[in-house]
C-alpha cells in the first residue's frame, strides 16, 4: 500500500514528502463513488499525515460536493490537472446514487467540486499558479470575498486556515504545512509530467465560454503527466525499492533539455533548408 500511495502522487505530477523521525505512516482514504469498489470515475484521495494535515487530491466528480459527510477537515486541495474528472465538473447527486459503471451525477458548474470543498473547508489552494487563481476565482464567486495568498510563520503555512486561500507555485515549488502543534511540516512539491490539462467549458464563465463553444475549443491548463515517471518508476523499483521514485523523476528532469537541443537541431536544418530554396527562387527571377 506504501509503494501505491507514492505511486499515486507520482502518476498525478505530485510529490509528498513528510520528513519523519517516526514509524508512523500517512493515512489514506479513497472517497469513491461506491463503498468497498473501485470505480471507472474515483478519483477523491484523503492523505492525513500524523501530524495531523490532511490533504484532498483530485477531488473529481466522487463527492457531494463541499459538505459530504465523509470529508471531514480537508487543510489542503490538491490539484494534478485541469480535465473535468480531476476539478470535478460534476458531483454526486447522492452518495451511492447509480451504479459503480454509471454513477448518477448532477453538474458542478459553474463552480467545480474542488472549488466547493475549498470554500467550504477554509483549504489551502495549493497547484500550480495558473490553476490556483482560476480555483481561487471560483472560491470567490461561491464565498463573495477575495481570496489572497495564504499566510506564512517562517517557511510554513499553519494549518487549520480562517478562511481559503492561494498556494500555488511554479513547477518544482514546494510548500510545507503544519498544525500548530507539531515540530514538523508536510511538505509537497509539484513536479513536472507529460498530460494534456484541459479545462472544461462548463467551468468557464462567459463571454469566453460562449467564444471557445463557437470555435469549438477550450482552455488549455499547464502541462502534467505520469506515464514515463510511473514507466520508470516500475522499471527501477526492483533495484532502488521505495527510492524507485525519486530517480525516475530525475531523469524525466532532463527531457526539457533534451527537447531544446531538437528544437535548437531543427532550427538550424529548417534554416538551411529555406536558404537553399531563397537561392532556387532568386535563379529564376528574369533580369
Amino acid at each position: 500500500m506504501k509503494r501505491f500511495a507514492l505511486g499515486s502522487l507520482a502518476v498525478a505530477a505530485f510529490a509528498l514528502a513528510a520528513a519523519s523521525a517516526s514509524a508512523q505512516n500517512v493515512k489514506i482514504t479513497p472517497l469513491g463513488s461506491h463503498a468497498g469498489e473501485l470505480c471507472d470515475r474515483d478519483r477523491a484521495t484523503i492523505f492525513e499525515d500524523p501530524t495531523g494535515v490532511r490533504i484532498l487530491y483530485d477531488v473529481g466528480g466522487t463527492v457531494t460536493g463541499g459538505d459530504d459527510a465523509r470529508l471531514g477537515d480537508i487543510h489542503v486541495v490538491l490539484l494534478s490537472h485541469a480535465h473535468g474528472d480531476h476539478m470535478g465538473d460534476r458531483k454526486m447527486k447522492a452518495l451511492e446514487a447509480g451504479t459503480c459503471d454509471r454513477p448518477e451525477t448532477i453538474s458542478a458548474a459553474p463552480n467545480s467540486t474542488i472549488a466547493e470543498v475549498a470554500a467550504a473547508k477554509n483549504s489551502a489552494i495549493d497547484m500550480i499558479n495558473p490553476m490556483a487563481n482560476f480555483v481561487g476565482k471560483k472560491v470567490e464567486a461561491i464565498n463573495k470575498k477575495p481570496v489572497v495568498a495564504c499566510p506564512q510563520t517562517g517557511p510554513d503555512i499553519v494549518v487549520p486556515l480562517a478562511a481559503p486561500c492561494l498556494a500555488g507555485v511554479n513547477l518544482g515549488g514546494m510548500r510545507a504545512f503544519k498544525t500548530s502543534a507539531a515540530t514538523r511540516s508536510v511538505e509537497i512539491t509539484t513536479v513536472v509530467a507529460v498530460h494534456d490539462s484541459t479545462v472544461s467549458r462548463d467551468l468557464v464563465t462567459d463571454p469566453e465560454k460562449t467564444n471557445l463553444a463557437n470555435d469549438g475549443a477550450s482552455l488549455i491548463g499547464n502541462a502534467a503527466g505520469p506515464s514515463v515517471v510511473g514507466a520508470l518508476s516500475d522499471l527501477l523499483t526492483p533495484r532502488f525499492g521505495e527510492e524507485a521514485i525519486r530517480y525516475s523523476m530525475l531523469i524525466i528532469s532532463v527531457t526539457p533539455v533534451l527537447a531544446a537541443l531538437c528544437f535548437w537541431r531543427a532550427a538550424a536544418l529548417y534554416a538551411a533548408a529555406t536558404s537553399d530554396g531563397r537561392e532556387e527562387v532568386r535563379v529564376g527571377i528574369p533580369a
